[in-house]
Parts: structure tokens; C-alpha cells; sequence
């Protein structure tokens, strides 16, 4: 934010500046020849019209030229940034990747028995001021006494492999290195020599939705088909499990729609979903989603996972990472961050028992309750450890709460449609009704006593 403020300040005097350069542009001719004139006068000399019109004609010529100076200096200074720019893109230190071995199988020869994923001492940093080719023992003279900078570690000691058609869960707080670890899978992190060279083997493509979504000033279906060959069949199931169907009958022109420049004309929901649809488009061996069910409504996230990623794509490898405890019961595997390092993995089973599961989960409930400060209060938590197995009543209670609001803002709306005479859509409002109703019927949760 800080950055955007000075921006704008830079740009507000850059403006200021070419208008008074403008301004100066016109009005400065006339006032050079009044000066001219006067000291022409002053100096004893007499104007005729010969000499009058002559210097008139003489600066008239100049003027036109003149013109050009003002913008011609900004524009050179303009191509000179922009020189600048390139030049330190292209003499930027190379990522290494010397440490990621790729084999990419094809698809009759994949044997879904193998790890897609294996990594060994994973320890990498995100330090841009730190070149690692400097770094080296044997350039350091004998005796010297040169400090070399050492680096802040991101993520430490990583070590752990994912089979074939596994789906993995990445929980942590904020900051403990979620994004981080997929973004060490891509090997866009660095690595330092002398902790030991990572090792890390990733058998099959992969393709990655990040937590801002990246479109395109192009059609819906140019943001999902991406250049890929267009298959109208997978296009249309790719469609149906990215749920993009309804959205699709909302935009003006289907998926033929344009979306203004950086998906300026979408929500958040709408851009994370299309970001999913052309990872999935992609036909990627392995997915690597960075909180992408925190941007959807609850049974759109619902969907997306049970029907989804535990179906549709049950063939390929996911990672997830997530703030959502109660999808770690859909994970084969579940990776526990804190301060870049792995500190559980295991089976959902496995890790539920654990004290760490337990504080994150309690630190989550107090979050969810402050969230919830303002409205009607469906869970009630007065002791800060709560036992992990209401994590499935949670869901439940999540979206009663959910359809709850779901139904005041179809009220809502009403309420402002009935002015100009539109109605509210009576079967929509039933079906939202009988759904919380039979969730309400469902156990309570079980509160936790404070002793």
C-alpha cells in the first residue's frame, strides 16, 4: 500500500509538471517576442515591418520545432527507465534448478505404484539480496576474515515423498511456509550449497492455481483452453466439475465473454474458479492448489472437493494447501507447517490426536468466532482446546450458517427488487429453506466446558 501511495505521488507531479510544460509550450513563443521586440526598442534601434514580420517568420520556424523538445526529453527518459528495467531482467541470477530431476511419463507407461513426489534435506530461501554464486569456500583467501551473509531460511529440512493419486493437505499458520513448499516444488526458491544440495525427484507435469488467480484480457474459454488443443467433450466436463455452469448462464455472452484486465469484471470466486478449470484443462500429472476452497462459497467447496478432487481428478496427484480443517478427513496425507518445517505428517487419523492439531484447530475457532461477532452465534467455544472430532459437526454448522445468510441476502434483494416490481424467485427461496432444515436436524455440536 505504501508503495501504491508513492506511486501516485509521483505520478501526481509527473502530470502537474507536463501541464505546465504544456501551458509553457504555448504561451512562451509570444512572450520571447515581446521580449525581443522590447529589447530591440530599448537598445535605440527602430522597428520597421520589414524587421517586425522577418523576426516574426524567423521565430514562427523555430516554434514548430521547438514544440517536439519537451515531449522528446520525457519520451528519451521514459526509454531510458524502461531500458534500465530489461537490462536488469535479463542480467538477473539464473534460478537454479540443478537439484529438481524431471521425468515426465507418458500416460500408457505411468505406474501409479511410484512416489510423484520425492524431496530430501529441502532447505530453501526466498532472500533476494543474497547471490548464491558469490557464495563459494574456495574464493575466500586463506586466513581471511570475510563474513559471508547468510540467508534466512524459509523452508527447513524437508523430507518427504507423495505417491502416485495421492491427495495431500498443507495446514499451517500464517506465514509457516504453505506457499512456499509448492512454490519449491516449481524450484522458484533457492538453495545453499553448503547446507547440502536438496534432492528432489518430480515424476509427471504440473500445473499450479496460485492464491491470485492469473487472467487474462481474453475470453472465458481463451482463460480455461489456454492455447491447448480444443476438445469440445473434456471442455464441457471441465466445465461441470470447475462449476462454472451457473456462471456461464449469468455472463452476457457465455464463455465468449472478454473479462476486463486482470479479471477486473470477475470476483474472487469467479477468478479462482476459472484458474482451476484451466489447471484442470491442462491434464496436469500433479495440482498444486494454494488455498483455492477459501475463495468459494461453502457448498461450492463442498463440491469441488468431495465430487472433484476425490473423483474427477482421483488419478492424479493434489496438494492442497488449506485453512478449512474440516477437509483434512478427504487427505491421504496431511503436511503440518510451522516456521518452514514439517513438524506432523501423517494420515488424518494419525494427525488429529496430536497437541499441534489441536491448538491450530482451537486458534481457528476463535478466529471463526470474532469472524462471527456480528451475527447470530451457532457454535459457542469457551475453552480454547477442543476435541478435533467435531470438525464433521463444524461442517454441518458451517453451512447451516452459510444458507442462513444465504437467505436473508435472497431477502435482501427482494426487499430492493420490490420497488421496481420483480419478485424473488419463490422455488429458489423453498429449496434454501428445506436445505437448512434438514441440516438443523442433524446432531448438534457437543460444546466443549470450560472447567
Amino acid at each position: 500500500m505504501a508503495r501504491r501511495t508513492e506511486e501516485i505521488g509521483w505520478l501526481r507531479k509527473k502530470l502537474f509538471l507536463e501541464s505546465l510544460s504544456t501551458f509553457s509550450m504555448w504561451l512562451a513563443p509570444k512572450w520571447i517576442l515581446a521580449a525581443t521586440y522590447g529589447v530591440y526598442i530599448l537598445m535605440g534601434e527602430t522597428l520597421d515591418p520589414q524587421k517586425t514580420f522577418s523576426i516574426m517568420s524567423l521565430y514562427g520556424y523555430i516554434q514548430f520545432y521547438l514544440q517536439f523538445l519537451p515531449n522528446s526529453i520525457g519520451i528519451t527518459l521514459e526509454s531510458f527507465n524502461a531500458l534500465k528495467r530489461i537490462q536488469k531482467f535479463l542480467l538477473a541470477e539464473e534460478i537454479d534448478q540443478s537439484c529438481i530431476s524431471y521425468d515426465r511419463f507418458d500416460l500408457p507407461t505411468r505406474d501409479y505404484k511410484s512416489n510423484s513426489i520425492e524431496i530430501e534435506n529441502g532447505n530453501f530461501f526466498w532472500d533476494k539480496d543474497y547471490d548464491a554464486s558469490q557464495d563459494n569456500d574456495e574464493n575466500l583467501e586463506e586466513g581471511s576474515l570475510a563474513v559471508i551473509k547468510q540467508p534466512e531460511l524459509n523452508l527447513i529440512d524437508l523430507n518427504f515423498s507423495i505417491k502416485k493419486g495421492e491427495m495431500v493437505c498443507v495446514v499451517g499458520g500464517i506465514g509457516s511456509g504453505k506457499s512456499s513448499l509448492l512454490y519449491s516444488l516449481l524450484g522458484e526458491m533457492k538453495f545453499k550449497d553448503s547446507l547440502g544440495k536438496p534432492k528432489m525427484t518430480v515424476n509427471g507435469t504440473m500445473s499450479l492455481v496460485t492464491q491470485k488467480p492469473w487472467i487474462v484480457n481474453d475470453t472465458v474459454k481463451n482463460n480455461i483452453v489456454f492455447g491447448e488443443r480444443f476438445d469440445p467433450v473434456r471442455y464441457k466436463e471441465i466445465i461441470k466439475y470447475a462449476c462454472l455452469e451457473r456462471d456461464f448462464e449469468l455472463f452476457t455472452h457465455g464463455d465468449q465473454t472478454m473479462i476486463g484486465e486482470k479479471g477486473a469484471t470477475l470476483s474472487g470466486g469467479q477468478k479462482a474458479r476459472i484458474s482451476f478449470a484451466r489447471s484442470l484443462y491442462s491434464n496436469s500429472d500433479i495440482l498444486l492448489l494454494d488455498d483455492l476452497l477459501s475463495a468459494v462459497d461453502v457448498h461450492v467447496g463442498k463440491f469441488m472437493m468431495t465430487e472433484t478432487l476425490m473423483k474427477y481428478t482421483q488419478s492424479k496427484t493434489r496438494i492442497l494447501v488449506t485453512h478449512a480443517l474440516y477437509y483434512l478427513k478427504y487427505a491421504d496425507k496431511i503436511l503440518m507447517l510451522e516456521e518452514g518445517k514439517i513438524v506432523e505428517q501423517g494420515s488424518y487419523e494419525v494427525i488429529k490426536n496430536t497437541s499441534r492439531f489441536k491448538d491450530m484447530y482451537a486458534t481457528m475457532m476463535k478466529e471463526e468466532k470474532e469472524k462471527r461477532s456480528t451475527t447470530a452465534k451457532i457454535i459457542t467455544i469457551d475453552e480454547p482446546v477442543i476435541e478435533p472430532e467435531a470438525i464433521d459437526e463444524l461442517d454441518k454448522a458451517e453451512m447451516e450458517d452459510r444458507i442462513e445468510q444465504e437467505i436473508l441476502r435472497e431477502a435482501s434483494i427482494h426487499t430492493k427488487r420490490s420497488k421496481q416490481a420483480s419478485a424473488i424467485d419463490p422455488t429458489k427461496l423453498e429449496a434454501l429453506r428445506s436445505r437448512r432444515s434438514k441440516i438443523s436436524q442433524l446432531p448438534k455440536i457437543q460444546a466443549v466446558e470450560a472447567k
